[in-house]
């Protein structure tokens, strides 16, 4: 029988509802918390990765040094070059009995299981791959919550946490448009150090992931020679490695983690963030884009005017890669610079990805958090926290090669170009882009 017109107009009113209150006013309602700041942990040593070629070579190293388990997590495992040979070193891990656990996102981690590659490495018997809240239209109260931690532990001695997706824009030399990222590899960690956290925090994770069901052998064979093919194409990656002549020894690492549950979260994360850079009296926030909702521009504020200075380095929207970040960066300009900050939009050749806070000379963090609602409130983020000068200033120096490349606007508005800025031009199309999604982005900001 023909339904009324009122009836399926009622039935799509409703839906709609449905939609717009689990999509959109769900994840407007926030719990609150209190986060305290962590223990410092002594006695661990510490490397930065910059580069894309050197963070896929660190990873194989890493990989390779793993005896007895490899974990692995991360929001994006591509199919091309890089993450062909982060699934080809897992294999032979597993090959030579190390167990290989692998965390993957629901939203890219579903997509990428079906890839010839990674099923492969799911058929191994030393392997488990687990899914976090995988993608579901009946369950849209939960479709918001992501998984964006990214970090690889070996045994418990090394791990690299940082801001890298396992894929070609982040990992050795596949992509002639690379993003700029960090990591930090930690090493000479035991249970009692980072280490411990880090892997607490992992178990949490862990159990509340699904169980990915599924794998092919087929392509396993692919995949080892693609490993003996590596040695030629990575050489430094294999054989011996002096791990205490290529790390610096730090006075202090903590791991910063959030609530892990596929809900509306407390901005924990940001809690602590801000808890530390308040002890500061200089701080330098990297962030690949900077949407804040109203607490977020008070708690910069709050800091601002306990006498910390903050410069916050992102990227301009001529050149930026994600186009809400920089829709948003145009329209919340003036509301950013009202917090005291100073703003450097960076203008260079490659978007920036890196996540990074440095405080004094000494204090940085690198790691996933973006300085966003998203982050603060929507997804799972770790940043790690590195008491070491000699680091800092390594970092320091190549975030003022960044600003360098940036356009600096004081909170008064006046501008300084950079030695090296280049002004960027945005092309027709792309401006109206970013002139339509300014005009319908607004409601949503809280989930960009």
């Amino acid at each position: 029988m023909k339904k009324p017109l009122w009836y399926c107009l009622a039935v799509l009113a409703l839906a709609l509802i449905y939609a717009i209150g689990a999509l959109a006013i769900l994840p407007a309602i926030r719990p609150q918390g209190e986060a305290a700041l962590p223990e410092m942990a002594a006695g661990e040593r510490v490397a930065c990765m910059e580069d894309n070629d050197e963070a896929l070579v660190w990873r194989i190293r890493t990989i390779e040094a793993a005896q007895e388990e490899i974990i692995l997590s991360t929001f994006g495992f591509g199919s091309g070059g890089a993450g062909r040979d982060m699934a080809a070193a897992l294999l032979a891990a597993a090959d030579r009995g190390v167990q290989v656990k692998i965390l993957l996102d629901g939203y890219s981690g579903e997509k990428a299981m079906k890839k010839d590659h990674l099923m492969a490495l799911a058929a191994h018997e030393q392997v488990e791959v687990r899914i976090y809240n995988p993608f579901d239209l009946l369950r849209l109260w939960q479709v918001n919550y992501r998984m964006h931690d990214k970090y690889l532990i070996a045994d418990d001695h090394t791990y690299i946490l940082g801001g890298r997706n396992t894929n070609d824009l982040f990992l050795g030399h596949y992509s002639d448009t690379p993003n700029q990222d960090r990591d930090i590899l930690v090493y000479g960690t035991g249970m009692d150090g980072s280490m411990g956290q880090l892997r607490a925090y992992f178990a949490q994770v862990w159990d509340l992931c699904e169980v990915y069901h599924g794998g092919d052998p087929a392509g396993q064979a692919a995949l080892r020679a693609r490993y003996d093919d590596m040695k030629t194409v990575w050489p430094t990656a294999f054989g011996f490695t002096d791990w205490q002549e290529q790390t610096l020894a730090a006075e202090g690492v903590a791991v910063i983690a959030g609530q892990i549950q596929a809900a509306t979260k407390a901005p924990l994360v940001w809690q602590q963030l801000c808890a530390l850079m308040g002890q500061g009296d200089q701080v330098w926030i990297q962030t690949p884009y900077v949407i804040c909702g109203r607490k977020m521009y008070q708690d910069l504020s709050d800091l601002i005017d306990g006498g910390t200075q903050v410069r916050i380095l992102t990227n301009s929207p001529q050149t930026g890669a994600n186009p809400f970040g920089c829709t948003d960066l145009m329209a919340q300009r003036r509301k950013i610079l009202d917090t005291g900050a100073t703003l450097l939009g960076f203008a260079g050749d490659h978007s920036l990805h890196g996540k990074t806070i440095l405080i004094d000379d000494n204090i940085s963090i690198v790691g996933s958090f973006n300085m966003d609602m998203r982050s603060a409130y929507l997804d799972t983020e770790t940043m790690l926290v590195v008491d070491c000068p000699a680091l800092n200033a390594q970092l320091r120096a190549g975030m003022e090669d960044l600003a360098s490349q940036s356009l600096e606007t004081a909170p008064d508005g006046t501008q300084t170009p950079g030695a090296d800025y280049q002004a960027p031009s945005f092309g027709f199309w792309k401006g109206l882009a970013y002139f339509l999604l300014g005009l319908v982005l607004p409601p949503f900001r809280h989930l960009l």
